[in-house]
């Protein structure tokens, strides 16, 4: 009889030492007893790979982490698994598999959510790989976590928390891709937008899809020069110049069409098909004093017309030129000395390489000049007649030549 009533009496404490299927209260879901854990879970736990915390499987286990639930001897959601003595209520100190306070292991199968309590069963990958960091927000493996973390880029700790190329212009310094592009956090050329060039270092202008220090028609960063006239940007180099703004004269060299007196643009001039510079020359339309309003005899030495050039500031117009040689070989005439009326003398007159002027005898000297039609091609320099285009003796070829006196 009294060994039947310790039998009974040990049983009973069995029974009180653990969780049965029918015990475990406190879930709006069927719960399970699984190893003194509740659990609960919309379909078998066998079909699940473990106990975990919620939102990472919501069809998985989750362990009823309420201290109220009723049925289980250990913390829910803990797999206690130390050597500790038992605590049993059986008589002796026997060595226990109870929960006692070792280590929390999880059966080996599943790792604590990163930043959680190690004590607890939660499901959850191992921080590495390319996502070696450990988010404390919401306890889950992130790429980054600050811009330290990241190699030559920087951490886009409002997204997916990955290192990126940008997250804002700053990031982007390359003039050639300025301009951080949000969508894919990369870095992207400036478009159209000097914005997005302001912060690249002495290049704050957008000029076709790069960051530049200026731009013909974007000057203002070149300051100054005398009288507070601004200085101008060579349109090709996109860079700040010395040359001032509205200096150079008709048929003079220029960098930009602002570089040119009002009324004209500076052309990408040419002759017989070849580059002859770029020269300021007057628009056909310009008004005002020695402008051809409209008529390019009324400018002189420039009586020849263009409608197929482009300034060097892509402004398409028609403008008046010198009609049978360039402005260079106009500027020569008179001006600069030659060896003579041959090859060699001609080449040292008008542009390098280009059949634009020639050499021609004056006095005991040889000085350039250029071929003419009519005394309108040529200087005055016979006040009082037209006789200033005149046949010439060039080295046994007889042309008509703007003469000297």
């Amino acid at each position: 009889m009294q060994k039947s009533t310790l039998l009974i009496i040990a049983l009973l404490s069995a029974a009180l030492s653990s969780c049965r299927p029918d015990n475990c209260e406190g879930s709006s879901l069927a719960p399970t007893c699984e190893v003194n854990r509740c659990l609960e879970s919309p379909k078998p736990s066998m079909e699940c790979d473990g106990c975990t915390e919620m939102p990472y499987d919501a069809d998985c286990p989750v362990c009823i982490d309420d201290p109220s639930a009723t049925g289980c001897t250990a913390d829910a959601g803990t797999m206690g698994d130390g050597d500790g003595d038992g605590d049993g209520d059986g008589d002796g100190d026997g060595d226990g598999d109870g929960d006692g306070d070792g280590d929390a292991t999880c059966n080996g199968e599943y790792t604590p959510v990163c930043g959680g309590d190690a004590s607890k069963c939660e499901m959850a990958p191992a921080c590495d790989g390319n996502t070696p960091h450990c988010d404390p927000t919401n306890n889950g493996c992130a790429g980054c976590l600050e811009n330290d973390h990241c190699t030559d880029s920087v951490c886009d700790t409002t997204g997916d928390k990955t290192c990126v190329q940008c997250t804002d212009n700053t990031h982007c310094t390359d003039p050639g891709a300025s301009r951080c592009d949000t969508d894919t956090n990369t870095c992207v050329n400036c478009g159209a937008d000097n914005e997005a060039c302001s912060h690249v270092t002495g290049k704050t202008v957008c000029d076709v899809d790069t960051c530049v220090e200026c731009t013909g028609t974007d000057y203002s960063k070149c300051g100054a020069g005398a009288l507070d006239v601004p200085k101008v940007c060579d349109s090709e180099l996109r860079v700040c110049t010395e040359e001032l703004e509205g200096e150079s004269l008709a048929c003079q060299p220029c960098v930009s069409d602002a570089h040119c007196l009002s009324g004209m643009l500076c052309m990408q001039t040419e002759f017989n098909g070849s580059d002859s510079g770029n020269r300021c020359l007057w628009r056909k339309a310009a008004q005002g004093n020695g402008a051809p309003d409209g008529d390019c005899l009324n400018v002189a030495l420039q009586i020849g017309s263009e409608t197929e050039w482009i300034s060097i500031d892509s402004v398409a117009a028609e403008v008046c030129k010198p009609r049978t040689t360039t402005c260079d070989g106009q500027t020569d005439f008179s001006a600069e000395s030659c060896d003579g009326p041959n090859s060699q003398g001609h080449a040292q007159c008008g542009v390098e390489g280009i059949d634009d002027a020639y050499c021609a005898p004056f006095g005991n000297d040889h000085f350039c000049t250029v071929f003419c039609v009519s005394h309108l091609d040529c200087k005055n320099t016979r006040p009082g007649d037209t006789m200033e285009c005149q046949q010439r003796d060039l080295g046994g070829e007889f042309i008509d030549v703007c003469v000297f006196e």
